[in-house]
């Protein structure tokens, strides 16, 4: 704090800090003292609505984008990327913190005899919640995993299994997911999945996930558009040749992301709502793209190519000198 500094003064200098750097350098002193001249004689804090208005004022000026139709593609591209980015992130964090264990093996064993009576051909465990399967290489949720001999005892008989569960207080429903016959059952955070050859005891999909999903794609939105907003800024003070280039830096990251982006939306985010609904239920699971290493290298490099980018629009020379920073106001 500076000293000498009213403490109003002080507090309008704090909500300030809503506006950009580059305003704030060259406007600020103007601002502060509109804020200090439309106050009260020995005013010691800022009204509500005054308070309000500044910080308003502050985010609008930082979401403003540069005047050109390349801007608004731009943000509306990033936005879009910022948000998909974020409901994954947000879905991950959801499993990942608030899903519970799996029944044990006894548990687990009394729930199938409880629809199947007889013997299984094989019984695989994976605690993991997302994980890879040994044997065949493909992404899958962690569960318990019944297979039955379809040659010896025939195919399951799901209408029977699923009314057993029913009857023992199960929340029941048809299966919809591609090429598969049964239903689900879910009873607390327990999920069973059947089909005519095999039973999945998993967990349920955890409630935080539809929140943190939407949080996620709300915070990556804006992340997204403030990039650009800012990015904009700064190479409005740059060279010709170094705005083309942050710009071709950045249009060639962002067409890298686009198979990922493409692979998110149709697969893995509505995965994490239900993953029984999504194309290939069954052997799809979060982040599961980035498991092929030619999509994972490309991906990365138009990580690489958009970190690149805005670290070049930070740091490139200025084209003409900038103003000084106005004494009394953060930086």
């Amino acid at each position: 704090m500076e000293p000498g500094m009213t403490p109003l003064a002080k507090r309008f200098r704090l909500l300030l800090l809503a506006f950009p750097r580059h305003y704030r350098r060259s406007r600020g002193a103007e601002m502060l003292t509109t804020l200090l001249d439309g106050s009260l004689p020995g005013q010691r804090r800022p009204t509500m609505r005054s308070a309000l208005s500044v910080v308003w004022s502050g985010i609008r000026c930082r979401f403003r984008l540069r005047p050109g139709k390349f801007s608004r593609i731009a943000a509306a591209a990033t936005a879009l990327a910022g948000a998909v980015f974020g409901a994954v992130l947000g879905t991950w964090v959801a499993w990942n913190w608030t899903a519970g264990p799996l029944p044990s093996d006894a548990q687990a064993d009394a729930i199938a005899r409880s629809m199947v009576r007889y013997e299984p051909y094989s019984r695989e465990r994976y605690d993991f919640r997302f994980g890879t399967d040994p044997r065949l290489g493909q992404e899958m949720p962690g569960g318990v995993w019944y297979t039955y001999d379809e040659d010896e005892h025939g195919p399951i008989q799901t209408e029977q299994a699923l009314q057993a569960l029913r009857a023992n207080g199960w929340a029941v429903s048809p299966a919809n997911c591609r090429n598969c016959v049964g239903g689900i059952a879910v009873k607390g955070d327990v999920r069973v999945t059947l089909t005519r050859w095999s039973l999945v005891i998993s967990r349920e999909t955890p409630a935080a996930v539809p929140w943190l999903m939407a949080i996620g794609a709300l915070l990556g939105t804006f992340g997204g558009w403030l990039l650009i907003a800012r990015i904009g800024r700064l190479l409005a003070r740059r060279t010709p040749w170094q705005k083309t280039a942050v710009s071709a830096g950045a249009a060639a990251g962002f067409l890298a992301l686009l198979p990922c982006l493409y692979y998110t939306v149709g697969w893995n985010i509505l995965y994490y709502i239900a993953w029984d609904f999504s194309p290939d239920g069954f052997s799809r699971a979060p982040f599961w793209i980035l498991s092929w290493e030619p999509l994972r290298n490309v991906t990365f490099a138009g990580l690489a190519a958009i970190l690149l980018a805005v670290a070049a629009a930070e740091l490139a020379p200025l084209d003409r000198q900038v103003a000084p920073p106005v004494r009394g106001l953060p930086e």
